[in-house]
């Protein structure tokens, strides 16, 4: 089976199995190349990378519900699961396939059209965010604009699970791209104006604009011309 989900998501990869009352059931969790999660009774066992993140709850497994919650996922959690039901006592132990699961993880991908003026939220969606970097629209550079810790441009706030930029003006349209700290995005936020972005300048209000209209009229025999001019 495949399961997809988007970074910083908790995901369920699913798996059933005849679990024997009388014994202490054991599970493990594996990809090609690592260890995700080891649950043996109430003992439970994360891989390198997974503490705090993976968990078969036991409570659900001696039901026979032997499914992998995975919270927080990553880019790089993405690939081949495989379960499996350990049985057998003291050196004799025989691993029964349970479950093959495929997990695509994907970033997120947003539109923001903002009036100028305005503030734009940029989503975090994840603790693993450490950078957000920005590239203009009529520019080929990336610029960071906030990382993890550090500096931070002036009109940036940090809010819970998000940055918000301050005050939207000419030149702030383009891509808003958070990463990771390998450089993989998580959340990429395109802005583009609306309809209101461009502003007109205006006569003030305490200011009489007045127009004047020549008008050269002239006869039909062509004798004369005269102007009149209005308002008079």
């Amino acid at each position: 089976s495949v399961v997809t989900g988007t970074v910083g998501v908790t995901i369920t990869l699913p798996c059933k199995a005849d679990v024997d009352p009388n014994s202490t059931p054991y599970v493990q969790w594996l990809t090609q190349s690592e260890t995700v999660f080891e649950r043996k009774g109430r003992e439970g066992f994360p891989g390198v990378g997974y503490e705090g993140r993976a968990d078969v709850p036991l409570p659900l497994l001696e039901d026979g519900n032997c499914s992998l919650h995975l919270t927080d996922v990553r880019l790089s959690d993405a690939g081949f699961y495989q379960s499996f039901l350990v049985v057998g006592k003291a050196n004799i132990k025989q691993k029964i396939l349970l479950q093959s699961v495929q997990l695509a993880v994907t970033d997120h991908k947003h539109s923001a059209t903002v009036q100028r003026g305005q503030d734009m939220e940029v989503p975090l969606h994840s603790s693993q965010a450490v950078r957000l970097v920005f590239q203009g629209l009529q520019s080929p550079e990336w610029t960071t604009l906030w990382s993890k810790g550090g500096a931070k441009d002036s009109r940036l706030s940090e809010w819970p699970g998000a940055l918000v930029l301050k005050g939207v003006r000419d030149g702030d349209e383009g891509i808003y791209r958070v990463q990771d700290d390998q450089g993989l995005a998580l959340s990429t936020v395109r802005l583009t104006p609306n309809e209101k972005w461009q502003v007109t300048s205006a006569m003030p209000s305490d200011c009489t604009q007045v127009l004047i209209l020549f008008v050269i009229t002239c006869n039909l025999s062509g004798s004369g011309c005269y102007r009149r001019t209005f308002p008079k």
